[in-house]
């Protein structure tokens, strides 16, 4: 019987050992002759009973951890988020009739590519078109300014906008005036200088002129400074713009002399007495007109131009006695300066009247 008792208490220490049954349920030696152990299975499983629940002592079962799956299962994916489609229109450089545009292009971002770009209103140039990757390209044909709107659409049918404006000058032409000659009077200044009249073209321009007259120096498109010398005169200049376009402007200069006046000192007068003085004048162009800039004839004597003979003279009876200062002035009908046209004044002169 000892035998069977140590070979259950090895039994339990065993069950003990593996989880089943706790140490407190071994059966001291005071205990029954023939014990009945209960052994309990692991959970789920039903325990027989062997002998009365009341002697029988039972192993609790022990509870196994439970473990959770370090890992989450993935949520279904999100439609992805685009940033705002914008449309950025660029710098659009001026253009000329008959010379290639420079291709310029629209910006894009945000939204989905690709990108598709159309014009939505107003209209380019005449030559120029938009493509579909938003490129402006073509050779304009028709001066003037033209404003525009270009659309652009993303992969998803969302659009923006963007406005633009091109200015489209004439091709550069140099019409010059005086290829058969111009006429000038010598001292002229300034506005005698006009050669051309230039149409179109994008500044800035360069220029290679010949020599221009004596005294003047070049401009476009007329010379500055003074003409001072009598002559003939030619010169000649290729002008070329910023966009390539270039002119041949070719003159000549026809200096003719300045308006004089031969003159002397006036004889004096008397008084209700027949008055003459007379002066010769040359050079200028037309016929000149007289005046007094300055002082004052005798009272009964005026100024006037006899353009058979070329003289002015000053003539009449003379009402006042007294002695009158005064400066004569000639003018002919040739531009001289901004102020005015070409003329030819004298130094004081005086009439004495008895």
């Amino acid at each position: 019987m000892s035998q069977h008792r140590a070979v259950a208490v090895a039994f339990i220490l065993l069950l003990t050992a593996c989880g089943r049954v706790p140490l407190g349920s071994v059966p001291t030696p005071s205990s029954a002759a023939s014990p009945t152990v209960g052994i309990s299975p692991v959970s789920q499983e039903s325990p027989t009973d062997a002998g009365s629940p009341s002697s029988t002592p039972t192993a609790s079962p022990r509870t196994l951890p439970k473990t959770t799956p370090s890992s989450t299962r993935p949520s279904p994916s999100s439609s992805p988020t685009y940033a705002p489609l914008v449309a950025s229109p660029p710098s659009f450089h001026a253009g000329e009739v008959r010379i290639a545009y420079a291709d310029i292009t629209f910006g894009a971002t945000g939204g989905k590519s690709p990108y598709s770009w159309s014009l939505s209103g107003g209209a380019l140039p005449n030559g120029l078109a938009l493509s579909a990757g938003g490129t402006v390209s073509g050779t304009p044909t028709l001066a003037g300014t033209f404003s525009f709107t270009a659309l652009v659409t993303d992969a998803r049918g969302v659009t923006a906008s963007a406005p633009g404006s091109i200015n489209v000058a004439n091709y550069l032409t140099g019409n010059g005036i005086c290829t058969k000659g111009c006429s000038v009077e010598n001292l002229c200044v300034a506005v005698c200088g006009t050669y051309a009249k230039p149409v179109g073209g994008v500044a800035p321009f360069t220029y290679k002129p010949s020599a221009p007259p004596p005294s003047t120096t070049f401009g476009w498109p007329a010379l500055a400074g003074q003409f001072t010398s009598v002559g003939t005169y030619s010169f000649s200049v290729t002008v070329t713009d910023s966009l390539r376009a270039s002119t041949y402007v070719s003159a000549i200069f026809n200096v003719f002399p300045h308006i004089s006046l031969k003159y002397g000192a006036p004889p004096g007068g008397a008084v209700k007495v027949q008055y003459t003085y007379t002066a010769f004048y040359s050079g200028g162009s037309g016929v000149p007109t007289v005046s007094i800039p300055k002082g004052s004839l005798p009272p009964g004597l005026r100024p006037s131009v006899d353009a058979t003979r070329g003289t002015v003279v000053i003539s009449g009876i003379p009402t006042t006695p007294g002695s009158y200062s005064f400066y004569l002035r000639i003018t002919d009908s040739s531009a001289c300066s901004t102020s005015g046209n070409c003329y030819f004044q004298t130094s004081l002169l005086t009439i004495d009247i008895k």
